[in-house]
């Protein structure tokens, strides 16, 4: 009996966790999209109970969660460069990946991880194409693999209303899931107190054989499914919103001066009044004799400095993210080159190419897994089980400045490291070497008429003086 009381327990508390986990996660992404109000009044209203109404008169949000992680999403900036080795079906592959937008969603992945660490994707055949659903942690949950927690044996994917619901509300865990086996595919209902299965019907056999999402993070697992870390960036940009809300607050103050009157006659107890024309009454003491005053006060906060602490907050926030402070700013004065901007996102370049590793793995998964969805639903191509894809991720590059890029060509010039043609070649990506050269033809003719008339003009200047 107290055997199953406290196999029953632990079973509640794995799924309260992961509800909690969710809620963090649909906040992280409510934050990117910039719906944090909800966040901001029950934040100031737990910290000013009597007064949290008027504090949120100067209510600020600040996008810091967006600028952030859109300024390091980079990975996907240029596209990744995909090849099969099968000469016939390559025009098929490259059909797939435009059809089903692969590049713009691995872009959106990025993001997604990292933002709430780990995303799952999956190809659905739709319409006679591979569309590639993005699932967030916010919208499942999983069984783990007890001889591997890293693994997950069923996935639980929710189909009922969630998305207008902000993470601070109770509403937004459904109870409505898609499960997903390597062996069966099905609808649940789930007991969403206890995460226990009500109901399951619509039971299917898998045709894939295996469950078809693949995931992507940032880093490998070694102890559980779901990395066992929070995004302190939503923590910050919950204070920065505070803070915001705060100085808006002392800027109004300063705007005007409160009246203050000592001595009044008034027996009423008032409350604090804030804002134009408000007034301040304390009651005289009719024994003391004391004369009444009235004074305007003005507060006077250190404002400045609050503005300070909040602007190094959020550079803070970015540099721990491997965003420069001036490329948080937008600050190119202090790097004109592409030199110099690469030197100054040394850190985050160093985190792109520490995260090629485990995106390369899941790439090939997701391909291998979209080959196979394919291969099964259409009446056309298969792809081979054999098939080999290899991914390659360009450089990230910084452009030069125009005045740079004029040095370097022409210190490449006289050192005959290139020609005029290929310059003008590396300048327009479309033009042929044909093109190139007919091109540089016209050039040196135009410049030697350029001359003649020049020397023509100069001549006749003479002639006429």
């Amino acid at each position: 009996m107290y055997e199953t009381i406290i196999k029953h327990g632990k079973q509640n508390d794995v799924w309260i966790n992961d509800q909690n986990r969710r809620r963090r996660t649909l906040k992280a992404i409510d934050f990117y999209n910039t719906d944090m109000w909800i966040y901001l009044k029950h934040r100031i209203n737990k910290m000013y109970p009597t007064t949290g109404d008027k504090v949120l008169r100067y209510g600020e949000t600040y996008p810091l969660t967006t600028r952030v992680i859109d300024g390091v999403s980079v990975l996907f900036q240029n596209p990744v460069v995909l090849d099969i080795d099968k000469d016939t079906l390559v025009d098929d592959f490259n059909l797939m990946i435009k059809t089903s937008k692969f590049q713009s969603v691995m872009n959106k992945v990025n993001h997604y991880v990292n933002l709430t660490f780990k995303v799952g994707v999956m190809p659905v055949y739709r319409d006679g194409i591979i569309d590639l659903d993005i699932i967030t942690g916010d919208k499942c949950f999983v069984y783990q693999d007890k001889l591997n927690p890293t693994k997950a044996t069923d996935v639980f994917v929710q189909i009922d209303a969630l998305d207008q619901t902000p993470s601070i509300e109770e509403g937004h865990i459904g109870n409505l899931y898609v499960r997903w086996t390597n062996e069966v595919q099905s609808i649940v209902e789930i007991d969403t107190e206890s995460g226990n299965i009500i109901k399951e019907y619509n039971a299917e056999v898998n045709p894939y054989g295996v469950i078809p999402i693949t995931w992507f993070s940032d880093s490998i697992s070694t102890s559980t499914f779901w990395p066992e870390k929070r995004n302190s960036l939503i923590e910050t940009n919950e204070w920065v919103n505070v803070d915001q809300t705060n100085i808006n607050m002392v800027i109004s103050f300063q705007s005007y001066s409160t009246l203050v009157i000592v001595g009044s006659d008034d027996d009423s107890k008032q409350d604090i009044q804030w804002g134009p024309q408000a007034l301040i009454e304390f009651k005289g003491d009719n024994y003391s004799g004391t004369t009444p005053t009235a004074d305007y006060i003005t507060p006077d906060p250190k404002l400045e400095q609050m503005q300070k602490a909040l602007e190094q907050k959020k550079v803070d926030a970015a540099t721990s993210f491997g965003l420069s402070a001036n490329a948080y700013r937008s600050d190119t004065s202090q790097a004109s080159s592409g030199y110099s901007l690469k030197l100054m996102n040394e850190n985050l370049i160093k985190k792109l190419q520490s995260s090629r590793a485990p995106y390369t793995a899941s790439i090939l998964e997701l391909l291998k897994l979209m080959m196979n969805v394919w291969s099964y639903h259409s009446t056309t191509k298969v792809f081979p089980e054999d098939t080999i894809i290899t991914v390659n991720f360009p450089e990230i590059t910084y452009d030069a400045s125009p005045l740079e890029t004029a040095q370097i060509n022409a210190i490449r010039l006289s050192q005959g490291l290139v020609s005029p043609v290929m310059l003008l070649m590396e300048a327009d990506q479309d033009l042929s070497r044909e093109l190139a050269q007919e091109l540089y033809i016209q050039i040196q003719a135009d410049k030697r008429l350029a001359v003649t008339n020049g020397v023509a003009k100069l001549t006749d200047a003479v002639l006429n003086t």
